[in-house]
C-alpha cells in the first residue's frame, strides 16, 4: 500500500518506486533478491514533492530519474539520483521552445544528457534532449512525437517515435536526424543495443532485426497473432518477454467487436 510506479533496473538488481509515508514522499530502492529497502530523500527544498510517476533507469542502471513538483503546482523539475555516489540533485528545465509538462526522463549512461518526454497541455507531445549542467538541464533539441517511447543508443545518439510511426535516430554530434524504420507502433532495443524488436501499424506481428549503424538488418517476423504492449530483452539478448493482447473480430453483425486477452509469454531465439 502507498507504493507506486515500480520499475526494475536493467541489471535486475533493484526495483525503484515512489513511496508515500507520514513523513512525505520518497524514492525507494528495493534490492533483489534480498528485499532490503532504502528510502531516499530525493528532493532538495521543503516546497518540493515527488510525483507519482514512473521513475526511469539509465541503460547502465546507475541513474534513476523522476519528476518533482513545487508545492505551488506552478513549477515542475527533474530529479536524478546517482546510485554510485548515493546523491540526488533536482534540475530545472531551461530553454524549452514552448511551455510543456515533463512526464518522463531518461538519462544517458554517462549522466551528462537527458531525454525528456513533454506534454504540451493537450496539444500533443514532444521529445527534448538536454545537457545536465549543475542544477539545470539545458535543452538543445526538440521534436514532435507520436508515442512516449524513446531510448539512448549510446551517449550521443537516441531513438524516438515520430507522429507518423517513423522511428528516428538523432545524433547530437552532427545534429543529424535519420530514419531507422517506418510504420512502427512499438519497439524495444536489447541492452547491448545490437538488436531491436518492434511491431508495425495495424499488424499483430512482432519483428526482430540486427542494428548496424543506422540500419536494421535481417529483420523478419518472429511471432504472429499478438499486438505487444510491452517487450523486454534478457541481458544476453537470447530471449524476449512480450506482454500483449490477441485481437479477435466478428465478421457478422453491424459492429465489429474486438475483445482483448492479455497474454505474457517469452520468445527464445535459437
Amino acid at each position: 500500500m502507498n507504493k507506486f510506479s515500480y520499475q526494475l533496473s536493467p541489471n535486475g538488481k533493484y526495483v525503484s518506486g515512489i513511496a508515500k509515508t507520514d513523513e512525505g514522499v520518497f524514492l525507494q530502492l528495493t534490492a533483489y533478491p534480498g528485499g532490503e529497502v532504502e528510502s531516499l530523500e530525493a528532493t532538495t527544498e521543503a516546497n518540493q514533492e515527488l510525483w507519482f510517476e514512473e521513475p526511469a533507469w539509465s541503460g547502465n542502471s546507475r541513474f534513476v530519474s523522476y519528476m518533482v513538483m513545487e508545492s505551488n503546482k506552478r513549477q515542475s523539475s527533474i530529479g536524478i539520483y546517482d546510485t554510485e555516489s548515493e546523491s540526488a540533485r533536482v534540475h530545472r528545465l531551461k530553454g524549452l521552445e514552448t511551455e510543456a509538462l515533463p512526464l518522463k526522463v531518461i538519462v544517458s549512461d554517462d549522466g551528462k544528457m537527458a531525454l525528456i518526454v513533454l506534454d504540451e497541455y493537450g496539444h500533443g507531445r514532444r521529445i527534448a534532449m538536454g545537457a545536465v549542467n549543475g542544477n539545470t538541464i539545458d535543452v538543445q533539441y526538440e521534436h514532435e512525437i507520436g508515442a512516449d517511447q524513446a531510448a539512448w543508443l549510446n551517449d550521443d545518439q537516441f531513438v524516438f517515435l515520430g507522429t507518423e510511426g517513423t522511428l528516428y535516430v538523432y545524433d547530437r554530434r552532427n545534429h543529424e536526424l535519420s530514419i531507422l524504420l517506418e510504420k512502427v507502433d512499438s519497439f524495444e532495443f536489447s541492452q547491448d543495443r545490437k538488436y531491436v524488436a518492434y511491431s508495425q501499424n495495424g499488424e499483430d506481428t512482432i519483428y526482430a532485426g540486427k542494428l548496424q549503424g543506422k540500419n536494421v538488418l535481417s529483420a523478419e517476423p518472429i511471432y504472429h497473432g499478438v499486438i505487444p504492449s510491452k517487450m523486454y530483452w534478457s541481458p544476453d539478448h537470447r530471449r524476449l518477454l512480450v506482454n500483449g493482447r490477441k485481437n479477435y473480430s466478428k465478421e457478422k453483425g453491424p459492429v465489429a467487436i474486438e475483445p482483448t486477452d492479455q497474454q505474457p509469454f517469452i520468445i527464445e531465439f535459437k
